[in-house]
């Protein structure tokens, strides 16, 4: 049972419960290895503060799954997300190259045709970075490219991977990209490339994001080659707004964003498909760390801000955003890894007090 918001909050708490619809949303939460379960009860705890209006239906994913049903990710969590449509992810282990089973992230985004991920770097007060005016969306496509798992041993010496792309691919992810970026009130959208080497796939990539920027007049669009954007990601972050390139660059130059930002802990990230999404970590499962309480949840909390306002809960996501940042200004609550003295439990505790304005 949720418990109502008190205080300041409280009116605005009763406004939405007597204006929405008491649809009950479900949601497919996995909890993952490691850290996993630690941080996704403090996030479900904080969720659940908000009043938003959510059944959660927990899933197996990762080692547990693989010791219980052979399989990293179970066909019962795949259905569970099928029926859902939405889920909140926690950290996962990674198999090895040696491995049968698929990472669960890439058997994921392929059973369910997450073909778009989105990450957000952002600058947070309270958490000691290299940088404080970084606010920049990463829109990564996520299904083509070296990242579509198209590998394979030529003999004991030689391995080879394939980077492939098509016209319809790529549109479709970036007509996504720029309805993205024009619905979180973006202005400037900048493509990664490096045709200079790349030339086919590159070119292809760049042909198809000219043809859809003609569509949207309102966003800047430029062009920047990958190895500009790394100089200029860290010289003056400030710059950029939106960067939409492959899943390779893309993963590189995130994860650059992510250091300047304070570190995985602070950044969450999405994979969008048509008809599914799933909200998650981006930082791995930990599991030196596991039991010992100091895990940072601030990750998966703001991922679970982005699932709330994909369901179109948007005071609840509110609430929660607010009592996230405003637990990281306190030292006391930020766990170690953001330089405070706190740990995973007192963390959550501050930001639901924060939630219920107490």
């Amino acid at each position: 049972m949720h418990t109502a918001p008190r205080g300041r909050v409280a009116y605005d708490y009763a406004w939405q419960l007597l204006c929405s619809p008491a649809i009950m949303h479900a949601v497919t939460l996995i909890a993952g290895d490691g850290i996993g379960p630690e941080i996704a009860a403090a996030t479900r705890d904080a969720v659940d503060a908000t009043g938003a209006r959510i059944r959660w239906e927990e899933a197996l994913a990762g080692a547990d799954a693989l010791r219980e049903f052979g399989d990293p990710l179970p066909d019962a969590t795949v259905a569970s997300i099928r029926k859902n449509k939405v889920a909140l992810k926690g950290p996962t282990f990674t198999s090895s190259a040696t491995s049968p089973h698929r990472r669960v992230g890439v058997a994921m985004r392929q059973e369910l045709e997450l073909f778009a991920h989105v990450r957000r770097a952002r600058s947070l007060r309270g958490v000691d970075a290299r940088a404080d005016d970084v606010d920049v969306m990463f829109i990564r496509e996520n299904a083509q490219g070296l990242h579509a798992g198209l590998e394979h041993v030529i003999d004991r010496n030689s391995a080879e991977s394939l980077a492939v792309l098509t016209r319809e691919g790529c549109e479709r992810f970036l007509r996504f990209a720029f309805e993205h970026a024009k619905s979180h009130g973006r202005h400037r959208v900048a493509l990664v490339h490096k045709q200079s080497l790349l030339r086919v796939t590159s070119q292809l990539f760049l042909d198809a994001a000219r043809q859809v920027a003609r569509q949207y007049p309102r966003l800047v669009f430029e062009e920047v080659a990958a190895e500009a954007c790394c100089d200029r990601l860290v010289r003056d972050p400030a710059r950029f707004d939106v960067l939409v390139t492959s899943n390779l660059f893309c993963d590189t130059l995130g994860d650059v964003a992510a250091g300047l930002v304070g570190g995985f802990g602070v950044v969450p990230g999405a994979g969008y498909g048509d008809s599914f999404a799933v909200f998650e970590t981006l930082h791995g499962p930990a599991a030196d760390l596991a039991g010992r309480g100091v895990a940072n949840p601030a990750a998966m909390m703001l991922a679970a801000t982005a699932l709330l306002e994909h369901l179109g809960m948007k005071a609840a996501a509110a609430r929660l955003k607010n009592g996230v940042e405003t637990a990281l200004r306190n030292k006391r609550a930020r766990t170690p890894d953001l330089g405070g003295s706190g740990n995973c439990q007192r963390f959550a505790a501050a930001v639901v007090r924060e939630i219920r304005g107490e």
